[in-house]
């Protein structure tokens, strides 16, 4: 049985928009500091940049990224975080998107290098964040399947294995925790007592944690939801290495997904 929580979904692995009301448990409720992040957490998008410029496969960050989102009325921005790079290497990302007044979620994408390793990963992102505002969330695990993560029980021994890590140094911050596979919105009933087992040193643990948010991906409306413009977002320069988004026309697509995905109510027919 899932605990009674908060779940947020990302649409199309796109955008995080919410499941359902917020519900916390009345016996454990989290911090007024905490819920105020997690209401944020409904408005947000997903980024995937390249920080330093390094990678000739994605876009080089550039802060008008975050004026974008800010623009469009999104309250969060979520973005990945290499397991080979130190945790520094994001600091000027971190601090352009907190100084914008957005909520930052920092996503591991990671590699199958194992549960302890992965452990060791988030204990020294959390330790080097531990003194950032509250308005910084961390989430755990980008699609275990991706990572080479299969096996479902697996994917949650390493969650098990990360939240205590984390939970040294960072007591009350947000996790977003998803299920295995690909975070489909099947995989949510793997939150729970029963997959997640852990205990922290003070005895508490999953059912005490309110400030754990449940995340799933949910790619069904696809087709129906995106607006066809947000594919072929403009760039300037002669490619993806050095592209850089037209804030404002990329501005005026997002409102127009967000109009669009408040209206789509139905599945899209099986054969879209």
């Amino acid at each position: 049985m899932i605990n009674t929580r908060t779940f947020i979904i990302t649409l199309a692995a796109l955008l995080l928009v919410p499941l359902g009301a917020i519900s916390a448990a009345e016996t454990h409720p989290p911090a007024e500091a905490g819920r105020a992040v997690i209401e944020r957490l409904r408005k947000g998008i997903n980024t995937d940049f390249s920080p330093l410029g390094t990678n000739p496969e994605k876009v080089h960050y550039d802060p008008a990224y975050f004026d974008a989102a800010k623009a469009a009325g999104f309250e969060s921005v979520r973005f990945f975080i290499n397991y080979t790079k130190a945790p520094g290497v994001y600091d000027q990302v971190v601090k352009d998107a907190l100084d914008r007044g957005l909520v930052v979620v920092l996503c591991m994408w990671a590699s199958n290098t194992g549960q302890e390793e992965f452990a060791r990963q988030w204990e020294a992102i959390a330790r080097h964040y531990k003194d950032y505002p509250e308005s910084l969330a961390f989430e755990l695990f980008n699609e275990p399947q991706g990572s080479k993560v299969s096996d479902p029980a697996a994917a949650m021994q390493w969650c098990n294995a990360a939240i205590p890590a984390i939970r040294k140094s960072n007591p009350v911050r947000t996790l977003l925790v998803g299920g295995p596979q690909w975070n489909q919105i099947e995989m949510l009933s793997y939150l729970s007592p029963d997959h997640l087992p852990y205990r922290l040193p003070d005895g508490t643990g999953f059912a005490e944690d309110q400030n754990l948010v449940g995340a799933c991906h949910y790619y069904r409306r696809l087709r129906k939801a995106l607006h066809p413009g947000l594919l072929q977002v403009p760039v300037r320069g002669s490619g993806a290495a050095d592209g850089h988004v037209e804030a404002g026309i990329a501005s005026g697509r997002w409102q127009a997904l967000r109009g669009i995905c408040r209206t789509a109510d139905e599945d899209p027919p099986a054969t879209d």
